[in-house]
């Protein structure tokens, strides 16, 4: 390299010094991401965990090697280090960007292993939903301020987006589900963690596509969504509609523009929600719910909502409900009024361990944990009006007090031990 002037000298030392920080930065950040003694009963939550942290580590690996490989291209001659001395911005943005990683990675880390006892209902909710569609994809759960799925990959290096140079990371399958850490102990939240585990399923199932290509119905991103309500709505039953009731009042009157309306979004849950014969005073209430939607609706929220309607519409009429059905039995999954009609009433019958609707409130109002179905026992509470009332801790002891049943039950079959 040609000798370099006093300033540029001054320069590289700049250059080092900044590169120092990155380099002890990301050093300090691996060291502090071991949990060695940490461990769960439920090994599908420690493995996804223990899955996330050597993703995590192996990307601290090749930040570094990025960060090594960028100084010596900075100091690499004298016009790389006049270039810096003329825009030395480029590697303060770096420099922060890392050290902005570093504290997200931190946050989320310890989020991760401080919130199992919080998030354990969800987990074993999102757990099981996936396996009904015979997915095994990893996933972890991590406080936020809003319920919204994104890929491992985007959700942890999207950071690094607008650097140019991307940093080369492992790719991972795995996926993330952000929760609202005001509403996780609220039993309503799962359903809205249940509609996030569906765009999971979606995206791994590719059921949106499918319909598109097999009625030739012109993808849109708004309608996708709402096509997820359905799916959610038909696989949880007129549960999934309160709880987005319940959600939305706390966000209305802002939809965002990648969502249908919220009094559109309603409209589809209460056509639906007719279709089971529910009671007359779920509809009314839905139906009062998109009037004050309406009338805090400016001009433009309502021209938006007109097109939403038209883009919904379409997509009915090409039997978007009948599609997920169909898409639903072909996967062995009974759609909620037939679980209903037939699953519910088989557990009854013939396993000793269930009980009917009525005991099932009857011993929560007794301060006994029921194994009983997630969905049986969400759509039971909402039913009933006890979902206002029961006790978190309660609700989180049925899932597990489920969890622990299903799966001994699920063991005897591997067995081939006949059913009680």
């Amino acid at each position: 390299m040609p000798s370099l002037s006093v300033l540029d000298e001054e320069t590289v030392n700049e250059i080092n010094a900044n590169f120092s920080v990155i380099t002890s930065t990301l050093d300090d950040l691996s060291e502090g991401l071991t949990f060695a003694d940490f461990v769960t009963s439920y090994i599908f939550i420690s493995k996804n965990i223990e899955n996330t942290l050597n993703y995590l580590q192996d990307g601290i690996v090749s930040l570094t090697a990025q960060a090594d490989k960028l100084e010596k291209i900075f100091t690499s001659s004298p016009l790389q280090v006049s270039f810096y001395r003329a825009h030395p911005q480029t590697i303060f943005v770096y420099r922060d960007a890392i050290r902005k990683f570093s504290d997200m990675i931190r946050a989320i880390v310890n989020n991760l292993y401080s919130n199992v006892s919080t998030t354990l209902a969800a987990y074993i909710f999102v757990y099981e939903t996936l396996e009904k569609f015979k997915l095994k994809t990893p996933f972890i759960l991590i406080e936020s301020n809003d319920f919204i799925a994104n890929d491992l990959n985007n959700f942890i290096f999207s950071i690094f987006d607008k650097l140019g140079e991307k940093p080369k990371y492992r790719e991972s399958n795995a996926q993330v589900i952000t929760y609202s850490g005001i509403d996780i102990k609220n039993p309503l939240s799962l359903l809205i963690m249940g509609h996030e585990t569906f765009h999971v399923i979606d995206k791994q199932l590719k059921v949106f596509e499918s319909f598109c290509k097999a009625t030739g119905f012109t993808s849109s991103n708004c309608c996708e969504d709402a096509f997820i309500d359905i799916m959610s709505f038909i696989y949880f039953g007129p549960a999934y509609t309160y709880a987005v009731q319940n959600h939305f009042q706390k966000r209305y009157p802002l939809s965002g523009n990648s969502h249908l309306e919220m009094n559109i979004r309603m409209s589809i849950l209460e056509t639906l929600i007719s279709t089971l014969n529910s009671s007359r005073k779920s509809e009314e209430k839905i139906s009062g719910f998109i009037k004050t939607l309406e009338g805090r609706m400016d001009e433009a929220s309502k021209a938006k909502a007109k097109g939403d309607k038209q883009l919904l519409d379409k997509m009915m009429d090409k039997d978007a409900v009948g599609f997920i059905t169909n898409f639903f039995k072909s996967m062995g999954i009974a759609p909620y009024n037939e679980f209903t009609e037939n699953i519910e009433k088989r557990d009854v019958q013939r396993k000793t361990e269930y009980i009917d609707r009525k005991k099932i409130i009857y011993m929560l109002k007794n301060d006994i944990p029921v194994a009983v179905r997630p969905v049986t026992l969400l759509n039971t509470l909402c039913e009933t009006g006890y979902i206002d009332k029961i006790d978190s801790g309660l609700f989180v002891s049925s899932l597990k007090k489920w969890y622990v049943w299903r799966y001994y039950e699920k063991s005897k079959e591997r067995q081939g031990t006949p059913d009680c």
